[in-house]
């Protein structure tokens, strides 16, 4: 059983409901939701642009955020200071 839990001062973000989750992804501080409709979001440790990207300021983002421009994401990882994102360019 999978249970998310983040604490969050704000509005809560709408997509933490379990059942629009595909996957969770995370190393250390830094952690990336892949959702079902292909989308993306991150929260965490963003030091090194992990879950921005380079047109914005790289600080830490502790609500989760939509990462922009990723669309029919089919699978992520994050390794160290890194995330990988895996789309599907063609329709088969």
């Amino acid at each position: 059983i999978l249970e998310l839990s983040i604490n969050v001062t704000g509005v809560f973000p709408e997509f933490i409901n379990l059942s629009n989750i595909k996957e969770i992804a995370g190393f250390e501080s830094t952690f990336i939701a892949l959702l079902n409709d292909g989308t993306v979001y991150g929260w965490g440790n963003n030091q090194s642009g992990q879950i921005t990207d380079l047109s914005v300021n790289w600080v830490d983002e502790w609500n989760p955020i939509k990462i922009a421009g990723l669309t029919t994401i089919k699978d992520i990882e994050v390794v160290r200071n890194t995330s990988i994102f895996l789309k599907t360019l063609l329709n088969n």
